[in-house]
């Protein structure tokens, strides 16, 4: 990738001005998600980076099966302790609406 930071690339060169929903397995095994408001742009991937995540947060603690709605508005995680980042963007307008013509052309059940 032509060398910019990683978080750079997967929170703004593919859909510049969208906040995505970002889910974080930190080292300790729970994982949380948010909304990306902020992240630290620095041009090094270094471990003392932080990413500032907002509502909707959701958490599951340590060896939890569950998933629970976290009662706070933004959560500030440290790079040096996420694991695996993933990030999900909404649907495109097009994508939308071919998701909607695909499902109304599915065969009917009988």
């Amino acid at each position: 990738m032509s060398g910019e930071p990683q978080w750079w690339v997967m929170f703004d060169s593919w859909f510049p001005g969208e906040n995505p929903i970002v889910g974080c397995i930190l080292e300790d095994g729970s994982y949380i998600e948010g909304r990306q408001a902020s992240f630290n742009v620095s041009s090094d991937d270094s471990p003392d980076r932080d990413l500032v995540l907002v509502e909707p947060l959701k958490y599951r603690a340590p060896g939890a099966a569950e998933m629970h709605a976290f009662p706070w508005g933004a959560a500030c995680i440290s790079a040096r302790r996420i694991v695996t980042m993933f990030v999900s963007y909404p649907p495109t307008p097009e994508e939308e609406a071919e998701a909607a013509a695909t499902q109304g052309s599915a065969p009917a059940a009988s």
